[in-house]
């Protein structure tokens, strides 16, 4: 079904040139647009919100999700929500992993393809762009444009969820700072979903629980990306993932609970570091040899290098992680730094510097002219 907004005063799409610009206006005019047409008592504020779609580097970074911005920040009193063409590629690729994903029975897909993926974007990587999932898995589907169309239709149904709880912002007045309280900003994040949420009516309850668990489910992968980044606390967006789980699994209905729960047991192990390490130990015991770099990265925030190490080597020799080898590198270093006599681990060093130099990651060619030129 189309909708198609009569009003003459609807959100618009400010041109940028960005690459998904087509598809966002397509999104806002017809299906947002109608759905906020009816909605008169907050029509002043909606009708003055503009939505920009960012070419990748600018303002935002490809791997933060859409931000409201209030109109008394903006240069023009317009209502702002921003968001990047990196962004929605990447929730594209989200959705066509997890369709691949459910097709093998591959329950750990995404985290695997997203572990390359975001390592393989500007600026921490400057060689060759990601592949989309089916190429770089070799996967064929049965029907190629079927697979497409369905991808697709679930983009549109995503990117309607994260535009409408951008447009919550606005409409609830919701907005923080980085020096807002973390019960404030939960408050916050809890009224502009219930406000998206209340948008929709009948059927469309349906398409846009699916929406949301696919942009939730992005935003999870971000986040988890930030976690094995060595950040000290769990990041904020994760709370509010955590926050619209039970809600998310009612609404995906019965047919969909396998997955949804799935889903909440990665967020919940999240929370829980021990329980994490312990799931990822019996990955590796089932037989995943992708599951070494995750609990390396676990043990290495935690303090054990020497296993850490191990399981990066590991990481590399039997899932070729790319990522694992700038940590080789940096084992190999630490080895030398205690023993200047162990020449071995300095050319150890150097060759998996130059390595991860080699697949693109620029701070390990940063290292190598700072300290090996």
């Amino acid at each position: 079904m189309i909708l198609v907004s009569t009003s003459a005063y609807a959100i618009e799409v400010r041109k940028t040139g960005a690459i998904y610009e087509k598809l966002v206006t397509y999104v806002a005019s017809q299906v947002i647009n109608p759905i906020l047409s009816s909605r008169f008592n907050e029509r002043k504020i909606t009708d003055n919100i503009e939505i920009i779609v960012q070419p990748s580097g600018g303002l935002i970074s490809d791997l933060h999700t859409a931000i409201a911005i209030p109109s008394n920040s903006s240069d023009n009193n317009k209502a702002l929500i921003v968001i990047s063409d990196g962004f929605i590629h990447g929730l594209d690729q989200y959705i066509a992993t997890h369709l691949i994903g459910y097709q093998l029975s591959d329950k750990h897909l995404s985290e695997r393809y997203f572990n390359y993926y975001f390592w393989r974007l500007r600026p921490v990587n400057d060689g060759e762009m990601p592949l989309p999932p089916e190429d770089w898995l070799g996967y064929t589907p049965k029907s190629f444009k079927k697979f497409k169309q369905g991808q697709s239709q679930l983009l549109i149904v995503a990117l309607t969820d994260i535009l409408l709880h951008e447009i919550g912002h606005h409409v609830t007045d919701g907005f923080y700072d980085q020096f807002t309280s973390k019960k404030k900003m939960k408050k916050i994040e809890k009224k502009a979903d219930k406000w998206s949420q209340n948008a929709f009516s009948g059927d469309m309850k349906g398409a846009t629980a699916i929406g949301r668990f696919f942009a939730v489910g992005y935003i999870f992968e971000l986040e988890r990306l930030t976690q094995f980044s060595n950040i000290g606390t769990h990041p904020p967006h994760l709370d509010r993932v955590w926050l619209t789980m039970d809600d998310l699994c009612v609404s995906l209905g019965s047919e969909r609970k396998d997955m949804c729960e799935r889903f909440k047991q990665d967020v919940s192990l999240t929370f829980n570091a021990k329980a994490n390490e312990k799931e990822y130990r019996q990955r590796i015991s089932d037989g995943e040899v992708y599951a070494h770099f995750p609990l390396a990265n676990i043990l290495l925030k935690r303090g054990n290098r020497k296993e850490a190490c191990n399981h990066y080597i590991l990481a590399w020799e039997k899932a070729k992680v790319e990522r694992a080898t700038i940590h080789i590198g940096s084992c190999y270093d630490n080895e030398y730094l205690q023993d200047k006599s162990n020449k071995k681990a300095l050319a150890n060093a150097k060759k998996f510097y130059r390595k991860a130099a080699d697949l693109g990651f620029t701070d390990a060619k940063v290292y190598i002219r700072k300290f090996f030129n």
